[in-house]
């Protein structure tokens, strides 16, 4: 069988990058509104996900790759241009890592280390 006939990247197993992130970011988001986001630690998120922690790290990265991840991951649905509704309006900057902890950040969630509260 000649080679020609493939284009780059079709040789092997499709992808499977964006469904595994998609799974981890929304079991992700799911902790961080059970536990808040100080309390949900990567060994946390890991255990909740069904995802080991290096997966996670491999597919997400680091916990502040992680949080850019989920804020992303949780704010697409909101950055569609509506059709129809007129000229744009400038948007707001985007968020800083320490902005969107502070949107992140909930009190009074039960802590998985059974702290009470993630503070």
């Amino acid at each position: 069988m000649s080679s020609t006939n493939r284009t780059r990247g079709s040789v092997g197993r499709p992808s499977l990058a964006e469904p595994r992130r998609e799974q981890m970011l929304t079991a992700i988001a799911e902790c961080v509104g059970r536990y808040g986001l100080v309390a949900s630690t990567q060994d946390v998120m890991a255990r909740e996900s069904g995802f080991s922690r290096p997966l996670l790290r491999h597919y997400l990265g680091n916990r502040e790759e992680i949080v850019n991840a989920l804020w992303d991951f949780l704010m697409r649905p909101y950055q569609r241009k509506p059709a129809n509704r007129g000229p744009r309006r400038r948007g707001h900057p985007r968020l800083s890592t320490p902005g969107r902890r502070h949107l992140f950040l909930s009190h009074g969630h039960r802590s998985p280390c059974g702290s009470g509260v993630a503070n």
